[in-house]
């Protein structure tokens, strides 16, 4: 691939899975589950109709990173007005809109904004990703973006980043990026499905779909990828092809998979305030993700809170999980690797 250059290339517009539309007065995005381009302006039009030749409902799309850091991610908060706080992830210092201006705080996990308050699902500041990129067969010279808020989606895509920076491999390169059905649970223990972001390797994509076609098919009004087929490209790391196991295979790999099924990664830790028998007590929650990219809010005893408090993203767990009431609490833990936080690289 031919090097460009550290520039800054003009933005022409978003690529988006999702719309946003209004019921009962509240905002809300509808999701897709295909990807859609808008450009910023009307003299663009021209790419995005490209894009819709291209792509038409489809819920992959090959693009190419330019430089080592594609993904950016920040804590942010939002109100009727817009963006009125944010900070980059893991800094100490960020700006807040006072008055119409933007002026210089501390961000601190202890951030009233940052904890999940009484009767809402998840806290006001939440983690959001940019993806800049370039889509070789729309145009080589202009910058899309996405705006990611799905956490799973930004836990994939930076995994597999890190992952290979840590491998010391440029990130500059051509991939494919898709989206997957998949089953996720809450902190409540309810399960939903969700559209979740995932990357791999352009050659390798094109291998596995030369294996299997069905991998990753392209959308109709009415069609979504099937349920039976998400899983069959979960891992950012590599695509494996479908082949058929000995005989013997069940037996022989019974062991590991039962020990894969109690494998986490630890996304990230928050805390958040429970009442029983009128004493409220903070607790650690932790949000891990097992191989099946299903998402847990788990409960962590106060005993193990300054372990899991030490953890950084990343970091390898072999636990069972048990729900106790509404809540997931782990029992029989072993780090597998820790990552610690503000370790050296």
């Amino acid at each position: 691939m031919e090097q460009l250059s550290e520039t800054n290339l003009p933005i022409v517009g978003r690529i988006q899975h999702g719309l946003q539309e209004i019921v009962n007065n509240k905002k809300r995005v509808k999701e897709l589950g295909y990807f859609i381009a808008k450009t910023k302006n009307d003299n663009l039009t021209y790419l995005s109709n490209k894009f819709e030749e291209k792509y038409y409902k489809q819920n992959y799309l090959n693009i190419q990173f330019f430089n080592d850091s594609p993904l950016t991610i920040r804590r942010i908060r939002y109100n009727q007005s817009g963006a009125v706080c944010y900070c980059l992830k893991d800094s100490l210092k960020g700006k807040q809109k006072v008055a119409n201006k933007w002026q210089e705080i501390s961000c601190s996990k202890d951030c009233e904004y940052r904890l999940a308050q009484k009767g809402t699902s998840k806290p006001a500041c939440n983690l959001e990703g940019t993806l800049k990129f370039l889509l070789p067969e729309i145009s080589k010279d202009r910058i899309w973006i996405m705006k990611i808020t799905s956490q799973q989606s930004i836990f994939n895509l930076s995994r597999y980043i890190n992952f290979q920076k840590y491998l010391g491999n440029s990130i500059a390169g051509n991939y494919t990026l898709f989206l997957s059905l998949i089953e996720q649970t809450n902190y409540e223990g309810k399960k939903f499905k969700n559209y979740i972001l995932d990357i791999v390797k352009s050659d390798d994509f094109k291998s596995k779909n030369t294996v299997n076609d069905n991998v990753i098919t392209s959308n109709t009004s009415t069609n979504k990828v099937p349920l039976d087929q998400t899983n069959a490209v979960t891992s950012s790391a590599s695509i494996i092809s479908h082949t058929n196991p000995p005989d013997n295979a069940s037996s022989i790999n019974s062991k590991e998979e039962e020990s894969n099924l109690k494998h986490y990664l630890l996304y990230e830790t928050y805390s958040k305030d429970f009442i029983k028998d009128g004493v409220k007590t903070n607790y650690l929650i932790a949000k891990i993700v097992d191989i099946n990219n299903k998402v847990f809010d788990i409960v962590i005893p106060p005993e193990l809170r300054q372990d899991f408090e030490q953890c950084d993203t990343g970091t390898e767990i072999i636990m069972d999980l048990k729900l106790h009431g509404k809540n997931f609490i782990p029992q029989n833990i072993t780090f597998e690797q820790k990552i610690l936080k503000n370790e050296a690289a």
